[in-house]
């Protein structure tokens, strides 16, 4: 027996080995759908992945499904990355502008002191003239 367990504790430490190295493998591939899902789409192909998710959902209604997959027919034959990133640099430029008019107009109105009313009107345009533009902002991104 004594000889015996040498070769034994050999055979174990191989049989140890090849689990750990199955387990390693196994582990390497379920994190690889993970990194796959981390890696982030920019462009047309964002919009194509996008429009495809939409299309897998279950409750489409037959109409919804038609808009989409016409939808995706458009952008797989028109859609280029150039013409889409100048598309939303002008997204971002008039929300810029926007903002800026906004911004002067509600600078003009405090300064010949408009009633409060009139310039929480402003306000809110202007609020919402900037989140219009960080919106722009962040499509300009993707």
């Amino acid at each position: 027996m004594s000889g015996n367990a040498p070769s034994a504790i050999g055979t174990i430490m191989k049989i140890s080995v090849k689990l750990l190295s199955i387990a390693a493998i196994l582990a390497a591939g379920a994190q690889a759908p993970a990194a796959l899902a981390e890696t982030k789409l920019t462009g047309c192909a964002a919009k194509r992945d996008s429009i495809t998710r939409q299309l897998q959902q279950p409750d489409n209604s037959p109409q919804r499904k038609l808009s989409l997959e016409k939808a995706l027919d458009e952008v797989n034959a028109h859609c280029t990355d150039s013409a889409l990133t100048r598309k939303r640099n002008e997204k971002v430029i008039n929300a810029q502008v926007k903002v800026n008019e906004t911004e002067r107009a509600l600078h003009k109105a405090e300064t010949a002191h408009k009633s409060e009313d009139k310039l929480q009107k402003l306000r809110d345009k202007y609020e919402a003239a900037k989140k219009k533009l960080a919106d722009a902002e962040a499509e300009l991104k993707r």
